[in-house]
This record gives structure tokens, sequence and C-alpha cells, in this order.
């Protein structure tokens, strides 16, 4: 039966834009009678993304949709916010493409797009706008913020990457006429879940690097710690990079600059890492970026983001003894905030002992 009906095979980006995405397409731009699910993670952009496409086995009669995530030549329908090299910063549209970097998230595109033929909620293109473009007033609202969104924002946070949990969520979301308070009581999703990144959030502090402007956290897994931690923990931190390791050979990048910082961005930082040759199908926005690099060039990179964030020379990579009693305090004062960058916070130490010994100095003389 299916072998002689049309299908639709659905891709979509497995954030909270690229779900809610799925299911305003599968509620208002639906047209075959029968579609596939296909949630796709940041780290499967390039190489795996079209092993991904070629594994989908498409008839010439079948429907590729790609929401939110790169642009495949072979789409049908493709929508996407997200910068591209190959597409510039203009939009484009015509019968199989809607790109438009300019706007704050893919799924506000396609409520646009299909509002004439069905009466959206009011609320759900404002709301997935805030979450994917981090229009948050302030680092703590994401901890604290107990709206439905920030609820399924959270929840995303914490589970397992799964494909049926995310198929799962975009079809109770269309079951639900995409009412998100609805769908979180359907499938048991509640704001306990909000309180569970909050106390994660702090897990990430004994693991971070600063650099004068920027910080690297490395992750043994997707989502390990909740994103922005490093901002709820460090709020002068104005960069930061979260490196996890997706297989034997390759890393995922997140790269993020703190819009509560007290002074703008002025890097455009998708476009930045568009430009990095050794990497593997990076890009963004102008204030996040993130791609795939080879393990062994993952120091080629930090050096690279080190003159794009700080103006200066790259980290030191020789090694430095933990338990040196300079080195525990230094690390210690740049994890709490007290100091800026690893290198003030030594030159801070040193200065203290320094007038510690000269004290202790006046007083033997007096002795």
């Amino acid at each position: 039966m299916f072998n002689s009906l049309p299908v639709s095979h659905i891709a979509f980006h497995d954030d909270v834009d690229g779900i809610v995405s799925a299911a305003v397409f599968l509620k208002a731009g639906f047209r075959n009678p029968i579609y596939r699910l296909y949630p796709v993670s940041s780290s499967m952009r390039g190489k795996n993304f079209q092993s991904l496409v070629e594994s989908m086995n498409l008839e010439e009669k079948d429907e590729l949709v790609v929401l939110d995530y790169e642009h495949h030549p072979r789409a049908n329908i493709w929508f996407d916010h997200h910068y591209s090299p190959d597409f510039g910063q203009e939009p484009v549209s015509n019968k199989s493409i809607r790109y438009n970097p300019n706007k704050l998230s893919a799924a506000s595109m396609i409520i646009e797009e299909y509002s004439k033929s069905y009466q959206f909620p009011k609320s759900i293109s404002d709301s997935v706008d805030m979450v994917d473009s981090a229009g948050y007033s302030d680092p703590k609202l994401i901890f604290n913020d107990e709206s439905p969104i920030m609820i399924l924002r959270a929840y995303l946070e914490k589970i397992i990457p799964h494909d049926m949990s995310y198929c799962r969520i975009v079809e109770i979301l269309n079951e639900c006429n995409l009412d998100i308070d609805a769908a979180l009581y359907v499938m048991k999703i509640d704001k306990s879940y909000v309180k569970i990144i909050r106390d994660e959030a702090f897990k990430a502090k004994e693991h971070l690097v600063v650099n004068n402007n920027m910080s690297i956290l490395r992750q043994r897994r997707p989502n390990q710690f909740p994103r922005y931690c490093e901002y709820l923990i460090i709020p002068n931190i104005k960069y930061c990079i979260r490196l996890t390791k997706v297989d034997g050979q390759n890393v995922y990048f997140q790269i993020m600059c703190n819009k509560w910082h007290v002074t703008p961005n002025e890097i455009n930082i998708g476009k930045s890492l568009s430009k990095i040759k050794f990497l593997n199908k990076a890009g963004g926005h102008f204030h996040v970026g993130g791609g795939v690099v080879k393990e062994d060039d993952v120091e080629k990179l930090l050096d690279e983001l080190c003159y794009l964030f700080n103006k200066e020379e790259p980290m030191e990579k020789y090694g430095v003894d933990k338990e040196d009693p300079v080195e525990k305090q230094a690390s210690e004062m740049v994890k709490t905030g007290s100091e800026a960058s690893i290198d003030s916070a030594r030159a801070s130490v040193i200065e203290k002992k320094k007038g510690e010994l000269e004290t202790n100095a006046g007083d033997k003389e007096q002795l």
C-alpha cells in the first residue's frame, strides 16, 4: 500500500524551534496522506545529513521537507532562518525555498506562510521567537520561568536524545492544535524540569575554563549542562564555547555570545565560522554558531576563537600543576567570577602572596 502512495519525509531540527516548526507544518502545510519524521541534531550537518537523506530512499513522487535546518538540493520545501553562505544575507522565496536569516525562528516563518489556511494560537510565534533567539530579559529567567514554552525547553535540555521522543512531541503538539500547555499535560511534563536544569546549571562551575572574554566547557555528551548556565555562573563572560565529542574523530562545538553583557557583540559569529576552512559545515547566526571539527583540530579552533574574541595571541597550551597553590586559587577565582581571566587571577594571587611574604618578613624583623 505505502509503496504506491507519495510520502512526505520531514526533517526538522531537534530543538524547540524545529519541533514546533514540524508540528505547525503537520497542522497546516502537510499535503500527502503519509509522512515520516526525522529529527536532526546540529552535529548531523554536512555529510551526516546527506547520508540521512540517502537512507530515506526517496522516490520521484515523494516529498522532502526540511525545517529549521540546512538546505538540501533534493528538498521540495525548505524553511530556514540560519545564515547560509550559499544564500547570503538577503531573504529568498520561491516554489521550494523559504529562507530568511533576518527572522528569529523558522516556526514564525512557517506560521506566516500558512496563516491564511489555519488560525494559529496567538502567542506561539512570539514564544518560539523568544526561545530560539534567546530573547530573555535576564539569564536568571531561563532557570526560573515556568511558562509552557520554557517548561518544554527545560524538558528538551534533560532528555536523552532519541528520535521517537522528538517525534512524539511533534505529533502530540499537532493533536493538541499547537496548545503547548495541553500537550505538556498529555505527555506528563511539568515544571519540575525547570528546577532540574536550575540545579544542574551550577554543576558546570567546576568544569569551566575562562580566558579573558570567553569560557570553554567540555561535555561528555550533548546537553550535559544546561545552555546559558555559563552566564548564570559568571555573568561577565562575553562568549562561551562548548565542545562535545560525537565520535572517535569529531567534536561538535557550539558558540554563543552573552547578550546580557555590558558591551554589545560586534562579531558575526556565524559568518566568521563559515570562513574557517578546516571546519565541517560550520555557521550560524550573528550571535550564535556551531559546527563539527576534527578532534585533532580542536586546539587549532580554540586558537582561532581566542584571537577572534580576545584579539590576542592563542592561549598558553603548556600544562600547569593543578595542585599548585597559586593555580588552585587562581582557578577558583575565575570560576567564581571574581577575576575575568586565568592570567589576571594568577597575577592577583601572586600579588597577594607577595604582600603576605612582606608582612611576615616585617614581623620576623620585629622579633
